[in-house]
């Protein structure tokens, strides 16, 4: 029942030099299969692993959990990564019955490898049969109650599984499915761990053992095994099987691909091919994404013979996906179309060829890709959301011109997904009953049930660890395995290893290095990163690690990065992002980082810091504000062109997409971005990063007077300020985005927040504005991009479009000045004509920055906001000129309504956020006031001689 990938396996790693180490996982028991028994598999520790504060035997204690059985003191516990067998509570969802029957009456036949022992061994033949049917009956009892919803056979899925399998990091722990490059496939895990074996025997080097899969398409379904994927430290919570950050239809695609053989059937040696393709019909609600429409449930499946809306039920909150294999029978570039009222999306491999996503009118995208004479998966998205639809997809390319893709070039697969063998078992009670008291005797010591389910309290516990020591030993480490005790297939060696280990339990507390050896070593982070002279992908396996894009970076794109001195070059928050919340800096690298859960490595990061940063370092200095300019200088395309690799925050590269700049200070310590810049192959061996400072000297000698320290620091000021700061020159964003550069632009149109008669204003110092000109009032203010022109300059430009940048804040709504009768008067609720505003336009003055005309009721306002720079933060000064009648009483301006708070020096936040300060001319004043269970930012305006100013300041 401890049938999982962390006890199936102990990976050894290469460096790549070629030498070998074996790096521990030792999660694994290697079957003993017919081979004399001093010939048994096994896997030992390598010289000098034993240095590193790891011992086989010590290894084998926590992976086997041992600990959980056997008592043993708080300090043995903590010195080990224990390994917890999977949660049971919902297996009998997940397992089919045959297969546990299978497993449980002979664990190694089923899974070769695995550290799930014969627990019933000493029963005769018999009794085993009818133990094992009980405890089959209870496991199938357990189940969530979750109504099962099947995956169908699709060859859309099964091609983009495949390479997904040996793309996204699988490969680093399990065994390849097909060779690399030879397209061979490779050996039966079974005869693998053989060959290696008999190699080690030999005294020769081999490649690391794999984690063995087992008998996958008898043991599951699709649907399981995907959720499995996507979670599977919920089951087996030690996280020795992380995640992939796989979304469902990628979980979906290796499902169905790890269990190709259920798609077979009946002995067939091929996968069953019928033309045409699958479809899934869904009705959205209205969806307006194509990334949205398989988050819900089809309302129907089946198959049409080509691309075709026949299926729908109705014209509008539809979608459809259609999937399958397209021939092409001439290599060569290809391009694919649709047109389509509203959205779709086509994708060749996995890879989306055609984006002709969102809400509009009929209109036609393509794409191209390069494409191999034979069959590939192809899958199209379409959705309407409302009006008039269109649906049409064409192809051309070598021989062929533009046309639909007709169904001579179409298939599909032919048959349901089920596990090989299914059977139905109708559950017995009393056999559950049974099943339940023998699962207490011989598997609660080890698994919990979880899931929701009551755990069983094992019926008995075994001796101390201490009373194992010894060779005369009875239990499950003696020669002869009594029949009371679970029988493992342990190797002469591993017995001896735990014997030597019992015998002296554990010493004192493991150093901060060996701990971390320890843990890397558990969690296989040798299988991808290489760390002082130690792992890193094996030499059969490297040729898997591939970039997820065409990059011209070398294996800096494709290998994970080494991890010499990690801890002293990332941030403690951003490793702890990395190893728990998916954090992630290369989008050029297919391989992704696995997420082992919280609780099995919250202390790593930790770990790298204190090992890798000497006592005493110095406490890093605060970024000088003042080299913002030259610093924005340097790293755009008129000073030492960063920004032609790296992106800057939504903002692409102009070539290869290298890491995110916007990232690089909360990302990276100091010292280390420093000595990267002087020295960058020194620093990161094999980067294609270039050298600028060679010997310490710059080659912009015009910038900072060619001050090396200086540039560095001014780089490191200007990254420090992230998104908020101002793009560095060079970079334009996809789509129409409108880039203020010398001078205030000016976009008329809907406006998200700001209207449907807006006036948007954006600056270059990367501040932005939208004028209401229905209400006469400043109504939303952002940071960063200003607007994407994209929605109103393509088809019929309809809807609002909302603003690019980030840091939105919506100023107070209604009218901007009242006259109220007395000060607890409320504020009225007519704005706009209704109130007796009228708008007089705009005037362009210096660098176009716009002051906006309205009238009041006899008051004329001149609005005149402006972005003001200040140790590289932008906020803006606003001047309202105000003239009225001499004498004029009771005139009031509203500038916040929400949570106000006085703060020291003048100023006023509101609602945590927003900081207003003002300068008034004399006679008028600022006034906080309580109105309907929120507070009003007033100020009552003096006209004494018929004029008034109010300077605003606005920061946020």
């Amino acid at each position: 029942m401890n049938d999982n990938k962390e006890t199936a396996c102990t990976m050894g790693h290469r460096i790549r030099k070629g030498v070998f180490v074996s790096a521990i996982l030792v999660s694994a028991i290697i079957l003993t299969l017919e081979m004399p028994a001093q010939e048994a598999p096994s896997l030992v520790t390598s010289p000098g692993l034993e240095a590193g504060g790891l011992s086989e035997g010590e290894m084998l204690l926590g992976e086997l959990n041992c600990v959980g059985c056997h008592k043993t003191s708080d300090q043995v516990k903590e010195n080990l990564f224990v390994k917890q067998p999977p949660l049971l509570g919902d297996v009998g969802d997940r397992i089919t019955p045959n297969y546990l029957r299978a497993f449980l009456e002979d664990p190694q036949s089923q899974k070769p490898g695995t550290g799930m022992p014969h627990v019933l061994h000493g029963k005769g033949r018999a009794a085993r049969k009818h133990a094992i049917e009980d405890l089959v009956h209870f496991l199938s009892s357990l189940k969530s109650g979750n109504k099962p919803l099947g995956v169908e056979a699709d060859g859309y899925l099964l091609e983009t599984g495949k390479q997904l399998f040996h793309r996204v990091g699988c490969v680093a722990c399990h065994e390849p499915q097909e060779e690399a490059k030879k397209g061979k496939k490779s050996a039966n895990p079974a005869d693998e761990i053989l060959r290696q074996a008999r190699a080690k025997a030999a005294g020769k080097k081999s490649d690391p053992i794999s984690v063995p899969l087992g008998k996958l398409a008898a043991k599951t379904t699709a649907e399981q095994l995907a959720a499995f994927l996507m979670d599977p430290v919920s089951i087996r919570p030690s996280g020795r099987m992380p995640s992939l950050n796989l979304d469902r239809n990628e979980a979906t695609a290796i499902a169905v691909y790890l269990l190709r053989d259920q798609l077979k059937g009946d002995g067939a040696k091929e996968t069953k091919a019928l033309p045409g393709l699958s479809y899934k019909y869904y009705h959205t609600g209205g969806t307006k994404k194509v990334a949205d429409v398989e988050k819900l449930q089809p309302r129907k499946r089946g198959s049409v013979d080509r691309f075709t809306l026949g299926p729908k039920e109705r014209n509008e909150n539809m979608a459809l996906v259609f999937t399958g294999m397209i021939r092409i029978d001439k290599p060569g570039k290809y391009q694919f179309f649709t047109k389509t009222d509203d959205g779709s999306a086509l994708y060749i491999s996995g890879k989306q060829v055609v984006n002709n996503d969102g809400v509009h009118g009929g209109q036609e995208r393509s794409g191209e890709i390069e494409l191999t004479a034979g069959k590939h998966p192809i899958k199209v998205i379409y959705f309407n959301v409302g009006g008039p639809y269109v649906f049409a997809v064409y192809y051309q390319g070598p021989g062929l011109k533009k046309r639909n893709i007709t169904s001579s070039v179409l298939t599909h697969a032919g048959q349901a997904m089920k596990p090989v063998g299914i059977e139905k078992l109708e559950i017995d009670p009393e056999r559950v009953k049974r099943g339940r008291e023998i699962f207490a005797q011989n598997c609660a010591g080890c698994h919990s049930l979880g899931r929701g389910k009551e755990d069983v309290a094992p019926a008995a516990m075994p001796a101390p660890l201490a009373m194992l020591r010894g060779k005369g030993t009875k239990g499950c480490l003696s020669d002869k395995v009594p029949g009371a005790a679970p029988q493992y297939s342990f190797s002469q060696s591993q017995r001896a290893a735990l014997r030597k280990v019992i015998a002296g339990e554990v010493g004192g507390a493991l150093a901060a290095s060996d701990r971390l050896h320890r843990s890397f070593s558990a969690h296989n982070c040798y299988g991808c990163h290489e760390r002082g002279g130690v792992g890193g992908p094996s030499s059969r396996r490297f040729d898997y690690f591939q970039p997820s894009m065409e990059v011209d970076m070398g294996d800096e794109a494709r290998v994970p990065p080494h991890l010499d001195s990690v801890g002293a070059k990332l941030r403690p928050e951003w490793l702890q992002g990395v190893l728990t919340n998916r954090g992630a800096i290369r989008p050029y690298m297919a391989t992704r980082m696995p997420q082992f859960g919280e609780a099995n490595v919250d202390g790593l990061a930790g770990l790298l810091v204190s090992v890798d940063i000497p006592k005493g370092a110095k406490e890093e200095p605060p970024p000088n504000l003042d080299l913002l300019r030259p610093g924005r200088t340097l790293v755009g395309n008129k000073g030492l062109s960063c920004v032609t690799c790296h992106s800057y925050g939504s903002y692409n590269s102009l070539g290869i997409p290298a890491a995110d700049l916007t990232q690089m200070t909360k990302r990276v310590r100091k010292e280390w971005f420093t000595g990267f810049l002087l020295d960058p192959q020194k620093t990161k061996p094999g980067t294609r990063m270039p050298q600028f400072w060679p010997e310490g000297k710059a080659v912009r000698t015009e910038i900072l007077d060619g001050n090396t320290p200086d540039q560095i620091e001014a780089i490191w000021a200007y990254l420090s300020k992230g998104k908020s700061s101002k793009i560095p020159s060079g970079l334009r964003k996809v789509g129409n985005e409108l880039i203020p550069d010398d001078e205030a632009l000016i976009y008329r149109h809907f406006i998200q927040g700001g209207g449907p008669r807006a006036i948007g204003v954006g600056y270059p110092e990367e501040v932005n504005l939208a004028f209401d000109a229905n209400s006469q009032r400043i109504a939303m203010i952002w940071k960063g991009g200003f607007i994407d022109a994209s929605r109103h300059r393509n088809g019929r430009g309809q809807g609002f479009q909302g603003p690019l940048g980030q840091s939105v804040v919506k100023l107070v709504d209604g009218a901007p000045f009242a006259t109220l009768e007395n000060p607890e008067s409320p504020w009225p609720s007519e704005s706009g004509k209704k109130g007796g505003f009228k708008m007089g336009g705009y005037r362009l003055g210096k660098y176009r920055q716009p002051t906006f005309f309205y009238s009041f009721n006899g008051i004329k306002v001149e609005d005149y906001p402006a972005p003001v720079e200040s140790a590289g933060a932008v906020s803006f000064k606003r001047t309202l000129s105000i003239e009225g009648p001499k004498g004029a009483a009771n005139l009031w301006f509203r500038a916040a309504s929400g949570q106000v708070e006085a703060q020291p020096g003048g100023s006023f936040k509101v609602n945590g956020g927003l900081v207003l300060s003002f300068g008034l001319s004399p006679g008028s004043k600022v006034v906080i006031r309580d109105s309907g269970g929120k507070q009003e930012l007033l100020v009552s305006v003096g006209l004494e001689n018929g004029k008034a100013r109010i300077e605003e300041g606005i920061s946020w």
